[in-house]
């Protein structure tokens, strides 16, 4: 007995050596943000311009208090871009940029009454289509459940108004597209996984497709790939077959699977379906819609200019630059950028990078320079014991 526990222990700390080391590993191909070996901001050396989505009151004071604490101050967006064109507008010792996606709730519930607090301000980037005049009440309905997640339009003009947050685009709805025809599943029979509710086929996840839709791989509209075009008689054909054999009782049938793909008019080990990709101008078109859409209905709804957009997903092409300078976009922000996740004097307008405050035990914004900041060894070990123990990496 007593060996037996003496060699879990040792298996113990061995797992926890390797999963140390990948975390270091990790670390050191950039995975992590630069902040953690950053030494200074003064003059300023960069400009920290960091991503939240949802927030909770106790971590925001914690983190707002260490960056008062520290001699930070916030800036708007036009410094920001007066800086990285070459002007001297007038900076703090220690200037951050923050920003808020996605337009969630607690924008208006903890973030917007939090910054007023600490006298600070922010920016927030929104998807209009998933704005409304009224608060969505939470339903068992697909739709229902997932718009009740975001702010309204009173609640973005009164925090416009007071001068805490600088409303700006997240693109018109954030939206995916399908890129290739590999079947990954179908629904029905497969989870649908959250990245692909969001792809043109699922409408969005509203409301949930068809049973025995094909599942395809999707990605960011505003990344690389084009969008692909399934034969749409081939997913009818695996709708209607479903519908006809059963509807979810289908799927209990031990070849089910075989006789979908028959029903699609494909055979052996065949999982693509056959379909188009769309052009390089159906691309770019499509980019420019749905970026002059978002600007249009934001000016419109708000009575202001805007000109800053964060992309969706944190992804973005040429392509997508080229679209958003057309419509009348000045500054774009991204994730990281050639794995860089610190704006520094001279980075292109088009694609400041900008890094995720971070979840549960990496949280980034207490490793700026400061006092009290997160020590490289201790962001490491935590995200180390994290993943050994089955935690969550932020």
């Amino acid at each position: 007995m007593i060996f037996l526990l003496l060699a879990m222990v040792i298996l113990a700390l061995i797992a926890g050596v390797l999963a140390y080391l990948r975390g270091f590993q990790s670390g050191m191909s950039g995975r992590y943000p630069t902040v953690l070996s950053s030494s200074s901001t003064r003059d300023p050396d960069f400009v920290p311009v960091v991503t939240y989505h949802e927030v909770t009151a106790e971590r925001l004071r914690d983190e707002l208090d260490f960056l008062v604490r520290n001699g930070y101050e916030t800036i708007d967006a036009s410094t920001l871009v007066a800086w990285l064109s070459g002007e001297e507008p007038a900076m703090p010792r220690r200037p951050v940029l923050l920003t808020f996606d996605d337009g969630r709730r607690s924008l208006w519930s903890t973030a917007y009454p939090v910054l007023r607090e600490y006298e600070l301000r922010a920016m927030a980037f929104i998807c209009p289509y998933f704005i409304g005049d009224e608060v969505v009440e939470r339903t068992e309905d697909d739709r229902a459940r997932y718009f009740a997640r975001f702010v309204t339009w009173p609640q973005l003009r009164e925090m416009e108004a007071s001068g805490v947050m600088d409303v700006q685009s997240h693109s018109y709805e954030h939206h995916r597209v399908l890129v290739d025809g590999r079947i990954l599943g179908f629904v029905g029979a497969d989870a649908l996984p959250r990245l692909i509710r969001w792809a043109d086929h699922a409408l969005a996840g509203f409301p949930r497709p068809p049973l025995g839709t094909p599942i395809l791989p999707s990605e960011p509209r505003f990344g690389y790939r084009r969008r692909f075009h399934p034969d749409p008689e081939r997913v009818r054909a695996c709708q209607e077959y479903v519908a006809a054999h059963g509807g979810e009782e289908f799927f209990r049938r031990p070849e089910w699977r075989g006789e979908l793909l028959r029903a699609a008019g494909l055979t052996g080990d065949e999982l693509v379906l056959p379909g188009r990709y769309e052009t390089l101008q159906e691309q770019r078109d499509a980019m420019v819609e749905d970026l002059a859409k978002a600007k249009k209905v934001l000016q419109e709804r708000l009575d202001k200019p805007v000109e800053h957009l964060a992309l969706p997903w944190d992804q973005g092409c040429t392509l997508a630059a080229v679209a958003a300078a057309e419509v009348g976009y000045r500054a774009i922000y991204m994730g990281y950028v050639e794995n860089a996740d610190l704006c520094r004097l001279g980075c292109d307008c088009l694609a400041i990078p900008r890094f995720n405050a971070g979840e549960n035990h990496n949280r980034y914004v207490k490793c700026l320079p400061g006092r009290g900041r997160r020590s490289v060894g201790r962001i490491l070990l935590s995200s180390a014991l994290a993943r050994l123990w089955g935690g969550r990496d932020g």
